[in-house]
């Protein structure tokens, strides 16, 4: 008769090797997968975070040029009168400055100060109600 091979047993260390390096492949799996999603995750915020600067330094480059634009005026003639009279109040000889105030502004102030004395009134009458 044929001799029949018996099939080797395998032991329990190579039992738990095997489950071991089958463990170790899903972590190290996991693990890339994790990675690749944290990144993917940071280029799309850098893409937010890039379109945002982009619109600012375009912002930014557009107020650059009207200030160009304004600092190129500032030796005209014109302007120079324009500033002497309205912020340092000069005038030409025979010219007279009159100034026209606001209608409302001394309201305005009389209304600010009664809104302050009015809660100034309640805080009053709250600590009198208060025991010391």
């Amino acid at each position: 008769m044929i001799a029949k091979k018996r099939k080797k047993e395998k032991s329990i260390f190579q039992k738990i090797a095997e489950k071991a390096k089958v463990f170790l492949w899903i972590v190290l799996i996991g693990f890339l997968v994790y990675t690749n999603v944290n990144i993917f995750l940071e280029i799309e915020r850098g893409g937010k975070d890039l379109k945002n600067l982009e619109a600012a330094t375009e912002s930014l480059n557009k107020e650059k040029e009207k200030l160009d634009f304004e600092l190129g005026n500032t030796n005209s003639e014109a302007y120079l009168e324009r500033v002497a009279r309205e912020e340092l109040g000069l005038q030409k000889p025979g010219e007279q400055v009159i100034v026209i105030k606001k209608e409302g502004e001394e309201e305005k102030k009389e209304e600010e100060k009664s809104n302050f004395q009015f809660f100034k009134n309640i805080w009053e009458q709250i600590k009198e109600k208060l025991p010391e």
